[in-house]
């Protein structure tokens, strides 16, 4: 999906969630103090859980999710796969 460029491509929850009316970049941004303070934000977020499933189901390969990075979801990923199989 990538980024996305409007409220039109934001999945529904997302006006439910703390980074409703947030600056954008954060969850985009490439320094590591960015991607923190946008870490923090999702960490008490009410749609967080709903935020993480949307972007390991879709999946976003960029940008925080549920307050996971894109490598930390692709991890989560592939664990899931290991528990599913075992």
């Amino acid at each position: 999906m990538g980024r996305p460029t409007d409220l039109l491509q934001m999945p529904d929850f997302h006006m439910r969630g703390n980074c409703y009316g947030q600056d954008a970049e954060l969850w985009w941004a490439e320094d590591d103090a960015a991607k923190r303070i946008a870490v923090a934000v999702c960490q008490a977020c009410p749609v967080r859980v709903e935020c993480l499933e949307h972007a390991l189901s879709v999946p976003e390969k960029d940008g925080i999710w549920g307050g996971l990075l894109p490598y930390e979801r692709k991890r989560l990923i592939v664990h899931r796969r290991q528990k599913a199989v075992a």
